[in-house]
């Protein structure tokens, strides 16, 4: 997981006087009015980014990538954002054919199918971003025996292989 930091009281105020019906809160949700009201997402990701300090928004486009004309509106309001905040993580959870997909992929900004895979990619980043800046260390590698090698002479048995995993010191579970 990743923590959400929660938005400041002037960004939350203003993110309701654009839609009203939505939530304020992180994640933030102006509703599926947006569809229909593209400027709602549009103002909504630029104010996160310009006055809340967040590095990443995902939009949930759900099947919007599969309706022609919203395709375009969306791509009208998202690519602009990107080409404005080039050092933020705009992440878009849609599903559509090959060519919408292509369509924000092209002016990077990634697209997942599953809204689930979209936030586990802003997590990974997330824990990444401080070992890669240098403010974080690396991982501690994991302790392997000297003596450990794998030379099987053909394949492994599920059992075999946990046995020699076990030599390494990788746990299993008791087993029958």
């Amino acid at each position: 997981g990743v923590g959400v930091p929660r938005l400041p009281a002037g960004v939350r105020k203003e993110l309701l006087a654009h839609s009203p019906n939505g939530s304020a809160r992180n994640p933030v949700a102006p509703t599926a009015q947006w569809a229909s009201d593209m400027p709602t997402i549009s103002h909504s990701v630029d104010l996160m980014f310009s006055k809340s300090g967040l590095d990443a928004v995902v939009v949930f486009g759900s099947n919007i990538g599969s309706m022609q004309m919203q395709l375009e509106r969306l791509r009208d309001h998202l690519l602009p954002l990107r080409k404005k905040y080039p050092d933020k993580l705009l992440i878009l959870s849609m599903i559509g054919p090959p060519e919408a997909i292509a369509i924000f992929e092209d002016a990077g900004i990634p697209v997942y199918a599953e809204p689930r895979r979209a936030l586990e990619v802003v997590a990974a980043l997330a824990r990444l971003g401080p070992i890669t800046k240098g403010t974080a260390p690396l991982p501690k590698r994991p302790r392997v025996p000297r003596k450990f090698a794998i030379a099987p002479t053909g394949p492994l048995s599920e059992f075999a292989a946990m046995e020699v995993l076990a030599g390494a010191g990788i746990p299993f579970p008791p087993h029958a």
